[in-house]
This record gives C-alpha cells, structure tokens and sequence, in this order.
C-alpha cells in the first residue's frame, strides 16, 4: 500500500502537538509511588556501581528495562535528574505516537484509521499519568513492543535479512527487559512457524523464538541464584502461586496459601472485571469511566467482536478474498499477539487497571472500530424484518436502563449521576431515538471515516482538561506547599503524601 507524504502530515502536526503539550507540562519532581520507588532505587543502585540492588538486596522481580535508563540519565544529570526520567518517558510516548500510525498502516488499514490509532495514544490520559506525572514503565514498554512487532513483521517477511532478525530480536530482548509481559510477543515467531508469512522463511521464526525464550530463561536463572542466596528477595514466582495477590516488594505475607482451582477461578473472574474497567478507562479516555462495570463489559465486548472481524477486515463493497494475503497474516499474528497478553493478564495475580492494557492501546482501538463496523453489519442483518427491528430498540432501550440505574460517584444531578455521566445518558437516549427513527424507515447508519474523527475529538477533549487544567493544578499544589513549608535535601523535589514526608 503507498501512502503520499501529504497522508504523514496529520501524523506530524499530531506528534509536534503532543511534544508540545507533554515537554511543556514537564515538572522536574519525583511524584513517588511503590513501583516507582523501585525502579528508580535499583537505576541509582545501576549508576552508583553497587549492583541490581533494592533495599541493599540483589533484585530478581523487576527487570532492568526502565532501571537502566534511570542509570544512564543519572550518570548524566545525578540522581534527582527528575526532569531527565520523565523527558525519556515523553519521548517513548512520542515515539508510540508514531509506531501507532505505522502499526496501522502494516495492517492495511485506511489512512483516517492510522490517524485515529495514533491520536488514541497521543491524547491518552493514561500515557500522559504514567510518563509525565509518574515514573513508570509502560510508556517504555509500548514503544518497545511496537517496534519489536513491526520489526519482527519485517524480519519474518520475503524481504528479511539478518540485520533485520537481529533488530527484530533486540526490540524483543528490549521488551521483556522492560515488562516480563513482553514474552506475550513470541507468539508472532510462533504463529510464523506454523504460518509462515507470504514468501517468508521459517529460519528467522526460529531464531525469535530462540533468542526470546532465552531472554526470559536468563532473567529467571537470575532469580533461581538471588533466591538461593538470599530467600526473603522477592520474585515473580512466589506471588503467582498464591492465593491471592501479594506482592512482596511492598507487603510481606507469609500465611497466605498456595494458589489452587478455586483460587485460580476467583483470579480469573476478578481480572476479567479489571479487564472490563481498564477498557472503560482506554477507550472512552475517561478515568471515572473504570467506575461503570457495564460500560467497560459493552466496550470489551465491541473489542471483542471486532478481534473476530480482524483477520477478515473486507474491503468496502469486496470480500474477504481480496484482502492482501501479507496483510491478513499480520493480521492474524497481531490477533494471537491480543490474545495471549490479554490471556496472560487474566492469571496474573494483581490488579493493575488500566497499567496493564495500556500498552495494547492502538490495536484495542482498532479492534473496536472493526467491532463496530462488525456491529452495524449485524444490525442491519437483523433490522431486515419488523420483528429483529423492535428487538434492537428493545435490546438499546434495556443499555439505557442498566446504564441509568448506575450511581455516580459525585452526584449531582437528581441526587444519583454526575453532570457528565447525566450528559452520556442524554447523549445515548438521543441516539436509541435516532436509530429508531432510522429503522422505521428501514435504515441502518454505514460507517464512514468521519467516525473515526469524531472519535479523535472525543480523545482529545479528556486530554486538554487534564493537560490545561487538572495538571496545572497538581503542579501549583506541590510548589504551593513547598513555598509554605520549605524542605531541604532529597525530598525538595520528591512530593509524597504529607503524613508520610513527616514520618520520613
């Protein structure tokens, strides 16, 4: 598929945006919280030569990802380079940005989807949360993984060489080094073993699944001789098989019991509700939106349908025939590549909200377009007879009901929703009313690329009420209160809840 530079301009004008708003709401402070405390304690471990060291103990749970980069901006602007560790997590946002559009555009999508995928990533209050206002490591861990996807697609293609196997496979090593959860990726090399790309070789499948499987064994026989020399150190291991969450970096429980089958299912069943709320907060950009169990099952639900259309994705007006045979095998690989993280995240043992499916933004986006493509083709299906019609009026008429029987959180209006939320049921009864109105007539609305603008909009609105107002606020707070009562020495520049700036 050719793309004019004229179709990249958007891309460009929406990334310069977007560094603009990031770099320039930049605050050099620490704003601490457990992982983060982690990570930056085992950088300045790193860049201080004392080892992969956490509270004077060899490290075996986190990986070096993150610590690695804190090491090497410490080297260059000290150990409190706060602004630096941030500006390195803007940049690996930015550049999200961009694989986001380039990830759309492997996946033979049409431009004002490429737009939509990337402008998702740009304006996410999440990745803003995670990259200018904490220190975390998902920013990092959705560049990575992008770019390892993209460059794998490469590597397993007609066209790879080894220069690319041995890109492809240090944006693998890369990832997991930043996120265990990065082992999710080798379902790509995997598929491609089985389902070899269009004219690829089933050599450098191999040499991925080598190379990252081995990734992973290092990182584990690393922690097999902490724990044997040290066996109160923390690892994975011992927080999987539990019963329930723990996580010994923070809390230590020595009398909670091994995980079993009832266990596991009450994991699974409370991850699938996380699962749920994380894409409540993802795909409408709205962090109260994770409050809405309901919304977060409907919005899984249109992923859902959409993961199922992916592979296929007709072209308007063709068949599934026509679709280029490289393009339905990536296709099918970002598919299994969904599937197994969103897999893995259902065992995993803590609840991570929207942190964890963060990174799987632009493809969750894109699997819930094709969701609702997929959706309007199935309503027009069954709006063909009077009876399937009254059906889906009755059917969005019982949505309305779950959604108004929902309590706010902050109500203000008839002492039970919020002015948003209020604005959200106005906004879906006035479309029950359109949509009923058009299948009278015996219509079904098609979808068109001004949709996906007008989901643009909905993105960045959120975004520059966080950016230009909520933000600004959180800033003004810290400096008024260090203003108020100066502090000296490292917690200057380190806002922490008061009470504990006082124990410290």
């Amino acid at each position: 598929m050719a793309f004019s530079r004229g179709s990249l301009l958007p891309l460009a004008v929406l990334t310069a945006f977007t560094a603009l708003a990031a770099f320039s709401g930049l605050d050099p402070v620490w704003r601490i919280d457990p992982d983060a405390a982690a990570y930056v304690e085992l950088g300045r471990s790193l860049a201080a030569g004392e080892g992969y060291e956490l509270g004077g103990l060899p490290h075996a749970k986190y990986p070096p990802g993150l610590p690695l980069v804190v090491a090497a901006l410490a080297a260059v602007g000290g150990p409190e380079a706060y602004g630096l560790f941030h500006g390195a997590l803007v940049l690996a946002w930015l550049a999200a940005v961009v694989l986001s559009h380039a990830l759309a555009r492997r996946l033979g999508l049409p431009p004002a989807a490429c737009f939509t995928a990337a402008a998702a990533v740009a304006f996410s209050q999440t990745l803003f949360e995670l990259s200018v206002r904490y220190l975390r490591t998902e920013a990092l861990f959705l560049a990575l993984s992008l770019g390892a996807l993209l460059a794998m697609w490469r590597a397993l293609g007609p066209d790879g060489r080894p220069r690319h196997v041995a890109l492809a496979g240090l944006l693998l090593l890369g990832t997991e080094a930043t996120r265990l959860a990065g082992v999710s990726l080798l379902a790509v090399p995997g598929w491609a073993l089985l389902r070899p790309l269009p004219g690829g070789r089933r050599g450098p499948a191999v040499a991925l699944l080598v190379l990252g499987l081995a990734g992973v064994g290092g990182w584990m026989a690393w922690g097999q001789s902490v724990q044997a020399a040290h066996p109160e150190a923390p690892d994975y291991g011992q927080e999987f098989l539990a019963a329930v969450p723990r996580d010994l970096t923070k809390v230590v429980q020595v009398d909670v019991p091994q995980l079993d089958g009832p266990a596991l299912v009450r994991r699974v069943a409370g991850n699938l509700v996380v699962m749920a709320r994380a894409s409540a907060v993802l795909l409408t950009n709205v962090d109260k939106a994770g409050a809405r169990a309901p919304v977060g099952f409907a919005l899984l639900a249109v992923v859902a349908l959409g993961l199922l259309a992916l592979p296929r994705g007709r072209r308007r007006g063709g068949s599934d025939d026509e679709l280029d045979p490289a393009v339905r095998a990536r296709r099918e690989s970002a598919l299994l590549y969904v599937l197994t993280t969103l897999g893995l995240y259902l065992v995993w043992p803590f609840n991570q909200q929207e942190r964890f499916y963060v990174p799987l933004l632009p493809l969750l986006v894109l699997a819930a377009g094709f969701g609702v493509v997929r959706g309007l083709e199935l309503l027009r299906a069954v709006a063909s007879s009077p009876a399937g019609r009254l059906a889906v009026l009755a059917a969005g008429a019982g949505v309305l009901v779950v959604l108004g029987l929902q309590t706010s959180d902050n109500p203000t209006v008839l002492g039970r929703w919020s002015k948003a939320y209020a604005a959200l049921l106005g906004v879906g009864a006035l479309g029950w009313l359109g949509l009923g109105a058009l299948l009278l007539k015996g219509r079904v609305p098609a979808p068109a690329p001004a949709v996906s603008l007008v989901a643009v909009l909905l993105f960045a609105a959120p975004f520059a009420n966080l950016r230009l107002r909520e933000w600004p606020a959180v800033v003004d707070a810290f400096a008024a209160r260090r203003a108020a009562e100066p502090v000296d020495g490292p917690l200057a520049r380190i806002d922490v809840h008061p009470v504990l700036e006082q124990v410290a």
